[in-house]
Order: structure tokens, then sequence, then C-alpha cells
């Protein structure tokens, strides 16, 4: 373990707040520069606010969570610094930090926490850990981890889904995952004939003790875990290795200062200082975040994902995986489906068939069935306005769980819409969902990704974003009465 010469210097980079553009993605340049006098750069180069979907993003979110260590902690600092780096998949960068001259006193192992900046480059994970724990299971340490099923409630959801989570296991070294995810729902659970059966056994020992995170630090000061801002809301300390679980998932650090938990007492500063005997603090174990001082920064809007605008298929299956793409020969695709920019989409891009848990529907039935053909007539009243342009048939890509709510693609115009069997017969129609399958799978693509928050406000946040966006992308949103429930129900939620 590399831990830096003695004793550790202080940074002292200097540079032109025009440069940070360029500099902000060099680690040796993050390791060498001061704190306070990077945030400074930052505002004077992006007055109008640092740009969405960089590490420059995260660098604000840090500050704006209270991240603020002082210069003589400048370690701790670079040990935030190679999380973000970790969470942005660029672990090379990550280790040329670390062994830039400056002792870390935590460095991150694994990382499934994917903060706002990395969505574009780790799309999946990122979800908010609700649980952790780790446990003992084949003579080797695992952590079992329940992310959170619903981040905001539809009228339309169980309401026991609120208490839903997806669970899966990772290994404790690494983060590879062992098992899941697995999603419980408890009416489901409370409905089926068999017991759910978790992804690991429930009796399995377990190792280290769940700490909480809260506004006066861990409930278990022994623990001598690093502080953390709230966001923060879980962790495991297992000897020199520690697991920590919030609003951006999870994610494994090896600890550089004390060696037996019990050993970390806090002291009357509440540092764990210098228990390696070499000179050199430790993390601070107690809260360092000062509520009453604003960021120094401001987030830019961030504009519609370019990629969005012409999915491609590696861009969906970057998120829904490759296999979870259904496409079909051309020469299989029914011919009442005649509108050409549909069938081409259909075979060379694919639609994701898959469940949207948080739009309560699923495509799997393209999967199961393929494109099932409904008479139109059947379904939507020729007095109604947007019967005009439609074909004879539509074909099905989508149901609610119940199988009552029916999503289709017109064969002649492409347009998506939505039929609710419930109305009333012969006039099924329940409005327009996109303009095409195209547009729908960036819709949904967009929603599944970009639909984060640490808390009810970010929530909220991303959910303002998210309909700027789909209103760009496709202005038939405007006039959708189920992109509209979604999206007040969103704001209502907060």
């Amino acid at each position: 373990m590399t831990t830096g010469p003695e004793p550790t210097p202080r940074p002292d980079r200097s540079f032109l707040p025009a440069e940070l553009p360029a500099l902000i993605e060099d680690p040796l340049f993050l390791a060498q520069v001061d704190r306070t006098r990077l945030l400074a750069g930052m505002a004077e180069c992006w007055p109008d606010g640092v740009p969405a979907g960089t590490l420059a993003e995260d660098v604000h979110h840090l500050d704006r969570l209270g991240v603020r260590p002082p210069a003589e902690r400048h370690g701790e600092w670079l040990s935030w610094l190679h999380l973000l780096l970790v969470s942005h998949g660029r672990a090379d960068d990550a280790a040329v930090l670390a062994d830039a001259g400056y002792r870390l006193p935590w460095r991150t192992v694994w990382s499934r926490w994917v903060p706002p900046g990395a969505r574009a480059a780790r799309p999946t994970g990122g979800g908010r850990v609700v649980a952790l724990r780790v446990v003992e299971h084949e003579d080797a340490p695992v952590v079992s981890v329940h992310e959170q099923y619903v981040l905001a409630r539809l009228d339309r959801m169980e309401p026991d889904d609120e208490d839903g989570y997806y669970e899966y296991a990772v290994d404790l070294a690494d983060g590879a995952v062992l098992a899941g995810p697995q999603l419980f729902r408890p009416f489901e659970a409370d409905d089926l004939p068999d017991p759910y059966e978790p992804v690991l056994p429930e009796d399995l020992p377990e190792l280290g003790e769940a700490v909480l995170n809260g506004p006066d630090g861990w409930d278990d000061e022994t623990a001598g875990l690093p502080a953390a801002p709230e966001q923060v809301e879980h962790a495991v300390r297992v000897d020199r290795l520690a697991v920590f679980g919030g609003g951006w998932g999870c994610y494994a650090v090896e600890l550089h200062t004390g060696g037996d938990p019990d050993e970390s007492e806090g002291g009357d500063e509440d540092r764990d200082e210098d228990t390696d005997g070499d000179g050199n603090e430790g993390a601070a174990t107690g809260p360092f975040v000062d509520g009453s001082a604003p960021a120094v920064t401001a987030l830019a809007p961030a504009g519609l994902p370019p990629e969005a605008r012409e999915p491609d298929r590696e861009w969906l299956a970057r998120y829904y995986g490759a296999d979870a793409l259904w496409t079909s020969d051309p020469a299989d695709l029914p011919a009442g489906l005649r509108h050409e920019p549909t069938r081409r989409f259909l075979t060379e891009v694919g639609f994701p068939a898959v469940r949207h848990p948080l739009l309560d529907f699923s495509s799997e039935t393209l999967a199961e069935k393929g494109l099932s053909e409904l008479r139109t007539a059947d379904l939507h009243s020729p007095e109604d306005p947007d019967f005009a342009g439609l074909g004879e048939h539509a074909y099905l890509i989508a149901t609610d769980n119940d199988g009552l709510t029916l999503i289709t693609v017109d064969g002649e115009s492409g347009r998506v819409s939505r039929y609710s069997t419930e109305r009333w017969e012969g006039d099924y129609y329940g409005g327009v969902m996109a303009s095409s399958v195209e547009r729908f799978a960036a819709l949904l693509r967009l929603y599944a990704t970009y639909y984060r928050g640490a808390d009810e406000a970010a929530l909220a946040d991303s959910g303002r974003q998210l309909r700027d966006w789909a209103l760009e992308l496709d202005p038939v949103v405007a006039r959708s009465d189920f992109w509209t429930e979604v999206f007040q129900d969103r704001e209502d939620f907060v």
C-alpha cells in the first residue's frame, strides 16, 4: 500500500480559470490544487453554471452536500475525488490521483455509486440504497443490498410499492454481482402461494454492524468511519473495508487509518488521529458539514442528450442490454405495418422488451408474442379527432401489469397510443404517448436513466428536467395524458 511521502505536502497548484475545462480532467491537477481555490476557479470559469454530465458537476455536488474538509486535511478531499473518478469508470485516473504524493485516509475499492455527473457514462445503478448487510456466504464476505423500488408514487401504483425494493448481493472485495437483482413487491408477496425467496439465505452470520448517518454524524462513533454527508445513509465496517449506501447507490472503501474499529475513540476533536503512528491524521469521523455556507458554484441546466434525438442500438443497449432489445426480420413484420421508419427501427435498432417499473407497464409482450395485430376500429372511435391518419391495424407493444391498458403502434402513421379496455366499448382511446416508436424508446431510456435523486427536492428537479427534455424531443408529449400524469405525480411527490 502506497502511503506517500512524509510529511504530506500542502496543495499549491496555481492555474487560470479559463484553463479549467481541460485541467479538471487531469488527476494530477486535481491532486495538487487546493479545494477552495478549485471551486473559486470553477465559479469564475463557468459563471452561468458548471456543465452538467461532467466530473465538474460532481465536484459541485460534493461542495453542495457539505464535503468541505479544510486545507490541512487535503488528503480527505482527495479521497472524495478518488471516489468520483472510480464512480465515473476512470480507474486509471483514480490510481494516478491516489499515487500523486498525498496520503488518502481512505480509497475507493469499488463503486456502484452513480452521482449525477456520471449518469451518461454509467447509466445503470445508482438507485437509492435503503438497507445494507455484510454476511458470510460460502466462506466469503458478501454485501446484501436493498435498492428502493419506487422513487416517487404514481396514483395507479399499489400502495405497498413504497416498501418494495430490488435485492442483490455483491462481493465485498470487488463489487461483482453474485446474485440478483430481484424485485420484492409486498402486495405480490402477499398474493403469491409461495413465500418470497430472498437472493441470500436470511440466517447467514453477519459481519460487522450496520451504522446509520445523521445530522450529528454516524450513530456509532466507535466504528471509526470517515465523515460523510447525510446523503450517505448507511455503512458497515469489516476490518479495514467499509461499505456505504445512500441516495446514489453504494460503494466500498479501504480505510488507511486505524486497524480495529474498537480502537477509534474520536477524541476531543472527533478525529481518528495518527492511528497508524506515522505522523499523519486520518479522516474526520465527526460531521464536517457547514450547512450555513452556500455552495460556491451553480449548475448549468443540462441539455437534451444528443443520443436521444436519433437513438441507436448501442445507446439503448447500454442501459437495457442488447439481449433485451426486440427486433424482427423484415419479412416477419406484418404487412399491415406500413410505416417505413417504424419497420426500420424494429429491424435495425430494436425496442426494449422489458418491464418499466417506474412507469408501471411492461413491453415484455414483444419478447413473448411479437407484434400482436389489433383492428383500429375496435379500439378507437372514428369520431375522435385523433382517428384521422390512423391505419386499419395497430400493433401491441406493451401493456400495464393487469393487461387492461394496451400500448400500440399504428400501422400507417407509426404513432404510439394508449388504449384502456376499462373505457366504453368501441372507444378505448386514452391518448397519444409518442409520435413514433423511436421517440417512445428514447423517452423511456431518458426516464429510466435520469429520474434519480438523493432526496425529494433532487427528484423534483430531475422530474422537471425530464419534462423539458420530453417536450423538446417529442412535442406530442404536451397533449399526452399519460406523460402529463407522470410529471404531475412527480411534482406532487414533493
